[in-house]
């Protein structure tokens, strides 16, 4: 957006220039996710990836901002770049190419705390993902000895950039001793007072509240994809429980070398999907996590007043983390399209029971 303010004087210019930096932003969203669809999850069917993709794309939540020029938008292109980057590695050996990957990853995330505080939680559960693809393929995706140290030195540099900026802009009038409220250290310090609350009885239903209240927006906001994501995962995910067969072997608790090599049968395919899956899954719960605990104490006010909601209008935080959500939806959609009675029975009862539990509180 920065050379946009260069280039044009007039005010009008600028604004229309802003909407179209925007617009295209939003449109490769929809260019990353038709991608993942078809060159990782293996969908074959290009025009049911090109609907998929429509669908994430008109998101409410990424599909309003067309007119709005807020961080989300970026924000929610830089989630599906980091997915389709780490989709990327996993296919790769060691040598030059994957070294050049991983180094893109962490520019990626390093420029990610330039857009937001909660890029924070972007790299936070880029780590964690790595971490359990390890353990689940024996093979770490990206090259550590490059990765972390960029990482640290990428980090530190932007928090440099950021404190420049908040210094010689936003706390000019302000004063320098004022802390600049959505900074790092200032939700840090809210979500720290906050945690204490959940040892109390009503302070943990707030939170219980805050929380279904988000599950019953996001349930709404896609439409019930996100519902048919869950049982598509949960599915999917059941499919490589210890008990299930090696290339028509059954696994025996006996057997130590079918123990060992127990993922041998995980498809390039279905790693992918199972590094998708882990990465919306840990970005929904996280973000869904903090957001509703740095907000406790908003929420105890308003419910004492007797004015609050139960926080599930504030869906911006999470709702870039349901784009890849909404791909699995389509994709499992798609590929259970021959037990499409069993599967809405599963997400009916599914949705049915968060409906129940909402309306209860």
């Amino acid at each position: 957006a920065a050379p946009v303010f260069r280039l044009f004087e007039n005010p009008a210019v600028i604004h229309q220039a802003l909407l179209f930096v925007n617009n295209l932003l939003i449109g490769l969203c929809g260019v990353f996710a038709y991608k993942i669809l078809t060159g990782y999850f293996g969908l074959r069917n290009r025009k049911s990836a090109v609907l998929i993709a429509a669908v994430m794309v008109l998101f409410f939540p990424l599909s309003f901002n067309g007119n709005l020029f807020i961080n989300e938008t970026m924000l929610s292109l830089l989630v599906l770049l980091v997915l389709f980057l780490m989709l990327r590695l996993n296919r790769m050996e060691q040598g030059w190419r994957k070294n050049g990957s991983t180094i893109l990853l962490g520019v990626v995330l390093c420029y990610s705390l330039l857009v937001h505080t909660r890029s924070l939680v972007l790299i936070a559960v880029t780590i964690l993902v790595i971490i359990c693809m390890y353990f689940v393929t024996g093979r770490c995706m990206v090259n550590v000895s490059i990765f972390l140290p960029l990482l640290t030195v990428g980090a530190a540099f932007s928090q440099t950039c950021v404190k420049a900026v908040q210094k010689g802009l936003w706390l000019v009038e302000a004063g320098k001793s004022s802390e600049l409220a959505n900074s790092t250290g200032y939700l840090t310090s809210s979500i720290l007072d906050n945690l204490q609350q959940l040892f109390s009885y009503e302070g943990m239903k707030l939170y219980l509240m805050e929380i279904l209240g988000q599950i019953y927006t996001m349930t709404v906001l896609t439409y019930g994809i996100n519902i048919i994501a869950v049982v598509g995962m949960a599915r999917f995910l059941h499919s490589y429980s210890q008990k299930r067969i090696i290339a028509g072997i059954s696994i025996k608790g006996n057997d130590k070398r079918l123990q060992k090599d127990k993922y041998i049968y995980l498809t390039a395919r279905n790693k992918s999907i199972m590094t998708a899956v882990l990465f919306s899954v840990l970005g929904v719960v996280i973000t869904m996590a903090a957001s509703s605990l740095a907000a406790l104490d908003v929420v105890e006010r308003q419910m004492g007043a007797g004015t609050a909601s139960k926080w599930f209008l504030y869906s911006r935080y999470w709702s870039i983390y349901m784009l890849p959500v909404i791909l699995l939806g389509g994709y499992f959609l798609y590929c259970y399209r021959r037990f499409a009675a069993r599967l809405f029975f599963d997400c009916f009862f599914l949705m049915l029971g968060i409906a129940f539990l909402f309306s209860g509180y």
